[in-house]
C-alpha cells in the first residue's frame, strides 16, 4: 500500500515537471503605431511626389501621393524627426520636424511654395507673352513650352495648381537644363535646347 502510494505520488512529481517544461512564459506584442499627414500647396492644392523621410527607433522614407498625403505604419514608439526633401525649386515649410509617437500621430501638415526665383521666370513669362500677344506676334491662345531647371515632378502641380503662378493654357511645362519659354515657335526666353524633359 505505501508503495503504490509513493509510486503515484513520483508519477505526479514528474508530470508537473514535464509540463512545466512545456509551460511558456506569456509573451507581450510590441505595440506599434502610425504617422501620416499631407503636403500642400499655397493655394491648397495637393502636392504630390514630395520625399518624406522618417528617422528614430524606426527610419524609412515614403514620396506623397497623388493627394499630398504620406503615412508611415509600424513605428516603434519613440521620437522621430520628420524631414521633407524636394527640388531647389521648392521650399517647403516646415522642411523639418519633430514628433514623439506614443500612439498614432496624423494631421501633420506641411507648404510646399515655388522658390522665389522659379515665381519670378513665371512672372517674366507670363508678361513676355502677353506683350508678344499685344503686338501681334501672337496668337492669344498660341502653343507652347516652358522649361524650367531640373525634373518637373511636383512643381507642376505647384504651378498649375496656383492661379497666381498659373501660365496660359496653351503652354506646357516642362523639365530640362535652364530657364527657357518657346511660343508659337518663337523663342521669347533662354534657348529652345533647354527642352526636353517630360512635361504636363
Amino acid at each position: 500500500m505505501f508503495k503504490a502510494i509513493l509510486m503515484t505520488t513520483i508519477l505526479l512529481l514528474s508530470a508537473n515537471d514535464v509540463s512545466a517544461q512545456f509551460r511558456q512564459e506569456p509573451k507581450f506584442a510590441v505595440q506599434s503605431f502610425s504617422v501620416s499627414g499631407q503636403v500642400i500647396g499655397g493655394a491648397g492644392q495637393p502636392v504630390p511626389g514630395i520625399i518624406v523621410h522618417i528617422q528614430g527607433p524606426s527610419t524609412t522614407y515614403a514620396a506623397t501621393g497623388e493627394n499630398g498625403s504620406f503615412f508611415f505604419g509600424n513605428l516603434l514608439s519613440g521620437n522621430y524627426s520628420i524631414t521633407f526633401q524636394a527640388p531647389e525649386t521648392i521650399t517647403i515649410s516646415p522642411a523639418q520636424l519633430s514628433v514623439d509617437v506614443r500612439s498614432d500621430v496624423s494631421g501633420i501638415l506641411a507648404t510646399a511654395r515655388l522658390s522665389p526665383r522659379l515665381v519670378e521666370q513665371l512672372a517674366k513669362a507670363r508678361r513676355m507673352i502677353a506683350e508678344a500677344v499685344e503686338v501681334g506676334q501672337l496668337a492669344a491662345e498660341a502653343a507652347g513650352v516652358f522649361t524650367i531647371p531640373g525634373t518637373l515632378g511636383s512643381v507642376g502641380a505647384l504651378i498649375s495648381g496656383d492661379p497666381s503662378t498659373a501660365l496660359p493654357p496653351g503652354i506646357s511645362v516642362r523639365g530640362g537644363t535652364c530657364f527657357s519659354l518657346t511660343v508659337g515657335g518663337r523663342t521669347l526666353m533662354g534657348s529652345p535646347m533647354c527642352s526636353g524633359g517630360a512635361g504636363y
